[in-house]
């Protein structure tokens, strides 16, 4: 028997278990509504480790002097009243 990743352990995996069982009558609301729940606790744990990250590398890339330049180079403005 392999070990149970991360995903599942989440519980993210119960809810469509939990859905069949309360459908077929075999557990309560109580069991599919907590199934729910810890779904998307999951899910918005997820992205909220994503969203994270993004920030962390958006700092990461200004904390090196990096940065996004306030005004458009000549260069760019004389290209942008082209079109």
């Amino acid at each position: 028997m392999t070990q149970p990743t991360e995903f599942e352990k989440s519980g993210v995996l119960q809810h469509p278990l939990a859905s069949v069982r309360f459908k077929n009558g075999a557990t309560g609301l109580l069991d599919l509504l907590d199934a729910q729940r810890v779904q998307l606790q999951a899910e918005d744990a997820y992205a909220e480790s994503h969203s994270n990250s993004a920030l962390s590398a958006v700092l990461l890339y200004k904390s090196l002097a990096g940065g996004w330049p306030q005004h458009l180079p000549l260069a760019a403005k004389s290209l942008m009243n082209r079109k």
